[in-house]
């Protein structure tokens, strides 16, 4: 049995959850199990997310496999085939994708348990492949979802919306009532919150002092749901109180590993734990926007509904060359993730705390690239100049335009040298290696990095290195008015090399990756 004691601050609370986590997820892995339900699969999910450690990644994968043969798979897969449809690209998950939704938006008087597994699915089959039209279908699937007011029913209830209304657009029909419901389910959770231990009884109407049927999975759901509707703009702060209550209950009463079977548990507690565990830094950018551009880099590619959309380098591309990493990086520090597809101005970077450009096409990547201008140097660099905060992230010559983004790094004394360096030859990840012994900006400890075919950089103006390996130098930041500007010479933090599918263990863009990401919200 493990006991954690309650944590005397955010920072132990935070070990202990990560702690939690791994021990929960190298446990599954160990069981080796043929099947698992929904709430498992997406605690491997998230702490694959929260951790780049491909195993739990590889984990979902071969659980898939073993039900590639099946016409349909079943529908406790059906977000885990869409995650394998988004990050391989590959027809056959995309098909089962497709056969999953059709059949899953058709389904009717769902159980509490059941909504969970179809609706957050829905919503991000709706949103990946521009199906407006279904949220009223799934909002109203929610609604008539199992009423039985049990806490793992409240759980359940809870853990849909918190993982549905993110994909929602924001003027879907049905939104705003799936809003008022999450938040009407959050106000009954904090009235029914037993105020000793911060758990939840197995009826809502507790008595005084009886702790023998505190349900610790349905905690641990309405946990995860609440920190996680705060963290992403859902549910007012308050309730981050709700529920750090209870999560400091759940570790301290006894947050050891669910029994051998009882996946239910585990995936509620693992969960709760990655959600958990980004609390200390969630507040961290709240308010924040992060944009990226979409108009130098605006490449495209086929979905598998047919339709042309953005890809490399964006928040929504969960494949090898996609941010999606990058972006839930971002997110876990509270900052909202957007695109830029039209050129920036002054008016369209309002709002914006960070501006990222990076690879911009030359003409082996778009056929009619967007170059940068003076007149798109100047707005961009006036709204430097009032505070914002530009990264631009450039390439090797033969995969990006060097000379026209220089228009407008020159301005800041940041030139990228038109020139190859640090070539990799196949997967000979050595010859990207790079050993970064020093804690300082943009580190906080030292990182084993990788890059993969660079340009290089020449300073001026009183631009200053961040990085610099084998006489060149890879990173670098300039102040300019009010604002920052800084500039690397390679994509680096791109999904391929980040999320633990490849590279090896010994690398460690994804840490140096959040590194990055806590040290640009220190820059003003």
């Amino acid at each position: 049995m493990l006991l954690l004691a309650v944590p005397a601050t955010i920072a132990a609370q935070n070990s202990a959850s990560a702690a939690l986590a791994r021990r929960i997820a190298d446990s599954t892995l160990q069981q080796g199990l043929n099947e698992a339900p929904t709430i498992l699969l997406n605690g491997m999910d998230a702490e694959w997310y929260n951790t780049a450690d491909g195993r739990y990644y590889r984990y979902v994968q071969t659980l898939l496999d073993a039900n590639a043969g099946a016409k349909t798979p079943p529908a406790e897969l059906a977000s885990q085939v869409l995650l394998l449809c988004r990050v391989t690209q590959k027809d056959a998950w995309c098909r089962s994708a497709a056969l999953l939704d059709s059949q899953l938006l058709a389904a009717k008087d769902m159980t509490a348990e059941e909504a969970y597994t179809a609706e957050p699915f829905l919503a991000e089959y709706a949103a990946v492949f521009h199906r407006d039209g279904d949220s009223a279908i799934i909002a109203a699937q929610i609604r008539q979802a199992d009423r039985n007011p049990r806490p793992r029913n409240l759980g359940f209830r809870m853990m849909t919306l918190a993982s549905a209304l993110p994909w929602f657009p924001k003027n879907a029909a049905g939104r705003a009532a799936a809003m008022a419901s999450f938040r009407q389910l959050a106000a009954t959770a904090a009235r029914s919150q037993d105020p000793a231990s911060g758990l939840w009884p197995d009826c809502l109407k507790p008595r005084a002092g009886d702790s023998s049927s505190l349900d610790t999975a349905g905690s641990a759901m309405v946990t995860y749901s609440l920190a996680r509707g705060v963290r992403l703009g859902l549910l007012p702060r308050r309730y981050a109180t709700v529920a750090e209550r209870a999560w400091q209950g759940i570790l301290s009463r006894s947050a050891e590993l669910p029994a051998s079977g009882d996946q239910l548990s585990a995936g509620a507690l693992l969960l709760a734990a990655n959600e958990m565990r980004l609390y200390p830094d969630s507040e961290m950018g709240l308010g924040s926007r992060v944009v990226v551009d979409g108009w130098y880099n605006s490449e495209t590619r086929k979905n598998a509904a047919g339709e042309t959309v953005l890809f490399h380098y964006k928040w929504d591309d969960y494949s090898n060359p996609g941010f999606s990493l990058l972006g839930h990086i971002f997110r876990s520090f509270g900052v909202a993730t957007d695109t830029l597809a039209i050129a920036p101005t002054m008016a369209n970077l309002a709002g914006a705390r960070f501006y990222m450009i990076v690879s911009p096409d030359n003409r082996s990547k778009t056929p009619d690239p967007h170059f940068m201008t003076a007149e798109d140097a100047g707005q961009i660099a006036a709204w430097v100049k009032q505070g914002g905060v530009l990264i631009l992230m450039e390439n090797d010559p033969g995969n990006a335009d060097i000379p026209h983004l220089d228009i407008l790094a020159d301005r800041f004394g940041l030139h990228f040298n038109n020139v190859l360096t640090h070539h990799v030859v196949g997967d000979d990840f050595a010859m990207g290696r790079i050993d970064d012994t020093q804690t300082g900006p943009p580190f906080f400890h030292p990182r084993t990095l990788y890059m993969k075919d660079t340009c290089s950089l020449k300073l001026s103006k009183g631009a200053v290195p961040l990085l610099t390996w084998e006489g060149d130098i890879l990173m670098a930041k300039a102040a300019y008015g009010r604002g920052t500007v800084v500039a690397v010479t390679d994509p680096w933090l791109y999904n391929e090399y980040t999320d633990g599918r490849k590279l090896p263990s010994n690398y460690q863009n994804f840490e140096a990756g959040r590194d990055f990401v806590r040290w640009l919200l220190q820059q003003k």
